[in-house]
């Protein structure tokens, strides 16, 4: 749909380190022009479910903030989708599901709907990005290229394992 805004979300859980890292993709639908990209770590256990909750929350505030009205909101999470659009809890998750709710009478005509994993690669990758950097990391007006954040990833982690050879916490 010409003009239409697509938010595409993804979470990774860290349950050994204690923090889930969320990613999301701002893409003008029929364009595929990118208009905004970000990355961010919460420290906490949580479940899957709990997770993408707050992906969606977090990926809602970002495109809110952004000044972007969001008209399409995907996710992998079929229990997720499925409760936004009946408009009801998922138990502990309620609360979150209620702050989305109060999102999208914000936001104009948002619909929601599921994306199987395969079709959201570039969103994979900026969540595993997201559980490797503890601060929030935004890109306006373009798509990151998977293979940057690939390269950024092995940068990271090749400093690390130097960082833990110094400290011989790895063998």
């Amino acid at each position: 749909m010409p003009g239409a805004l697509k938010l595409n979300m993804d979470a990774a859980v860290d349950h050994d380190m204690g923090f889930i890292g969320i990613g999301g993709r701002l893409i003008r639908d029929c364009v595929g022009a990118g208009l905004g990209t970000f990355t961010t770590r919460i420290c906490g256990r949580f479940n899957a479910s709990v997770a993408e909750c707050i992906t969606v929350r977090e990926g809602l505030r970002f495109a809110r903030e952004e000044g972007f009205m969001v008209n399409m909101v995907e996710s992998e999470s079929l229990n997720i989708i499925t409760a936004i659009r009946s408009r009801s809890s998922l138990g502990v998750e309620s609360s979150i599901i209620n702050g989305i709710f109060d999102t999208f009478s914000w936001l104009d005509n948002v619909s929601c709907s599921h994306i199987l994993r395969i079709g959201n690669e570039a969103v994979n990758s900026l969540v595993r990005f997201a559980r490797i950097f503890s601060s929030t990391m935004v890109w306006e007006d373009e798509i990151l290229n998977v293979s940057l954040i690939f390269y950024l990833m092995i940068y990271q982690w090749i400093n690390s394992a130097s960082y833990f050879h110094s400290k011989n916490l790895l063998s």
